[in-house]
């Protein structure tokens, strides 16, 4: 298993988390450039991103979402309200309510609701047992 958050702050979010097939990217909010240049860091590219998960529609968890999607395959997947809120919605996306637990690539997902300013506002734990992160922001 793989976690490293490559920015957390009012000037951007985003994580990555890595586990058998699943490999995650966790907010989207600094730009395409600098994710693929921390990617690069873990010995990953955007080609190897599964998923990208969102907590909430601010720009400082979602500003690199536009681009992002045009260069990778991954699935964005976000809360219903959350998927909603955004400006560009990607075509290959799922949506859950917070509370719902699923899969991805083979990967648990437990999601929950956070409090915040932000319909659909969600935190997550990825992964099962000894080999599982949760993350929250804001």
């Amino acid at each position: 298993m793989l976690f490293t958050s490559f920015a957390s702050g009012s000037t951007g979010n985003c994580a990555i988390y890595r586990s058998g097939n699943a490999c995650v990217l966790i907010d989207a909010g600094t730009n395409t450039k600098f994710i693929r240049s921390c990617l690069e860091l873990v010995g990953l590219s955007l080609g190897d991103l599964t998923h990208v998960l969102v907590t909430h529609s601010h720009g400082d968890h979602v500003s690199a979402l536009p681009v992002l999607g045009k260069h990778t395959h991954a699935e964005l997947v976000c809360s219903e309200d959350t998927y909603y809120s955004l400006k560009n919605p990607w075509e290959r996306s799922a949506v859950f309510t917070p509370g719902e637990h699923f899969e991805l690539a083979g990967c648990p997902i437990r999601t929950f609701s956070t409090p915040h300013d932000a319909p659909g506002s969600c935190g997550y734990i990825l992964g099962e047992g000894e080999r599982q992160v949760a993350y929250c922001t804001d």
